[in-house]
């Protein structure tokens, strides 16, 4: 990517140049007569000629950084200035859930915290806080005679979607030496955002709420590693690692939203959910959505769930029933309904046999662009990642801008057995039934038309596989 930048800068140079060349002639010739034969140029001709150069040569620089910031210009380790740090301030934990907690059976005001005072030379957005724990049991440093330690949320967000292939590229990335995984579901999940601070869990409303401090715990073995790695630049230590979170139902659950004390009175149009959440904690954060063939997702997603069922069923024809009864179920409520209030009711999402709202993908990434800019969302195929996972992993480290891998880690990596296979006994269910299939590519027909003229990419209508 650098070469592309560098190679445009050229180009830049070569235009600034001919514009300047341009002037010039046209300044020159703009002389009257006897100047132009006596060659001769003024002081003021001299000036101006000064003056154009310098303007040419803002404007190039500027043509450059709207390029960059169009192109998302990742920085590599060797590029990455690193401003001189200055002295660091020492949050209150107790302080901080104060400006959130309301009681113990309400889930936390996040829009009403200010955000951490990120500490300028690590990548990842880190704080440091005031240690009050046993030594023994936190990970912790002196900074100016107080015991600190380093506290850290998530510089990316894998936020889906569910089936689509998000646990495989999480444990494949994980091998990466600049990342390092929460203590959390796999190493990957814990759900916050969209069920546990609203008590919420799958098929269940009434769960014990968990509060941010729960939340923020999931990254504490993350930031001592995040403190231990470091690299000297500018001779400025450096902290590269970061680290991320990965729970695929932040993308399409914001059935909570009724919950947070800012939408009291609001309509669901008017509401403020997870993405606004995530934003005015770490605007900078980077989101990756891999997404998959709305159809063939929703039949791997019923098979899968059935595991988390107390009596288990499967069949291709109670999959079809429950496709259509899911899908007559919305198109009710829309009838009656917008459909924002649907998609965040969360009596409709529990009472539907299968998420069929799940693959609503255009619907719920719309959400997402309402809140943080399209240059930081990478977007991604499962099936692309099915057919060239190396291509795919490259561009997710291209994004997060980590250091590139020798094609001999990239192997091994690539050669890992899958997260998840079908077990025999989701196999023996056998593919979904041709009416099903028929039923839900007209469902999803005009949604996935409305994600490829979001995402000026025909590939998102999925009309390039072959059943």
């Amino acid at each position: 990517m650098l070469k592309m930048v560098r190679l445009h800068f050229r180009r830049l140079v070569t235009i600034s140049t001919a514009l300047l060349a341009a002037y010039i002639v046209l300044t020159y010739f703009s002389r009257s007569y006897k100047d132009v034969r006596s060659n001769v140029m003024d002081e003021e001709t001299i000036r101006r000629l000064i003056d154009a150069e310098a303007e040419a040569q803002r404007e190039a620089e500027k043509a450059i950084e709207n390029w960059q910031a169009a192109h998302l210009l990742v920085k590599r380790e060797e590029d990455v200035v690193v401003p001189n740090p200055a002295k660091p301030h020492i949050h209150n934990m107790q302080d901080m859930m104060k400006q959130v907690f309301r009681a113990y059976n309400l889930p936390d005001d996040m829009l009403a915290m200010d955000p951490p005072k990120y500490l300028q030379n690590f990548k990842n957005p880190c704080w440091y806080e005031r240690d009050t724990d046993p030594p023994a049991k936190s990970y912790n440093h002196t900074l100016d005679g107080v015991r600190v330690k380093l506290r850290c949320l998530p510089y990316f967000h894998l936020i889906g979607v569910d089936k689509s292939g998000t646990t495989d590229l999480w444990a494949r990335l994980a091998h990466h030496p600049q990342f390092v995984r929460p203590k959390a579901v796999m190493g990957k999940e814990t759900h916050w955002w969209s069920w546990r601070r609203f008590g919420f869990d799958i098929w269940v409303r009434n769960a014990l709420i968990r509060h941010f401090d729960w939340y923020l715990e999931h990254w504490d073995s993350s930031a001592d590693k995040i403190l231990r790695e470091t690299v000297t630049i500018n001779n400025t230590v450096y902290h590269p690692v970061i680290t991320g979170e990965g729970s695929p139902t932040v993308f399409w659950d914001f059935t909570g939203w009724d919950m947070m004390p800012q939408n009291k009175g609001k309509k669901p149009e008017e509401a403020f959910i997870t993405p606004h959440c995530i934003h005015h904690l770490t605007p900078n954060a980077k989101l990756i959505l891999m997404l998959r063939n709305p159809v063939e997702r929703m039949y791997s997603e019923y098979l899968f769930l059935d595991r988390f069922k107390a009596v288990h069923n499967l069949s291709a024809q109670l999959f079809h029933e429950g496709v259509s009864q899911s899908i007559d179920m919305y198109e009710k409520c829309v009838q009656v309904h917008s459909s924002r209030a649907c998609l965040y009711n969360k009596t409709l999402h529990m009472k539907m046999p299968v998420r069929v709202l799940v693959g609503l993908y255009s619907e719920w990434l719309e959400q997402w662009l309402e809140v943080f800019p399209i240059t930081q969302i990478l977007i991604l195929r499962n099936e692309d990642y099915a057919k060239d996972m190396a291509t795919t992993l490259n561009a997710v480290i291209d994004f997060l801008g980590l250091s590139k891998l020798s094609e001999e880690e990239m192997k091994k990596i690539t050669q890992m057995d899958r997260s998840f296979t079908r077990s025999e006994k989701e196999k023996k269910v056998g593919d979904m039934l041709p009416e099903t299939r028929s039923l839900l590519e007209d469902f999803y027909w005009e949604y996935s038309m409305k994600l490829s003229k979001i995402l000026g990419d025909v590939r998102f209508m999925w009309q390039d596989q072959q059943y």
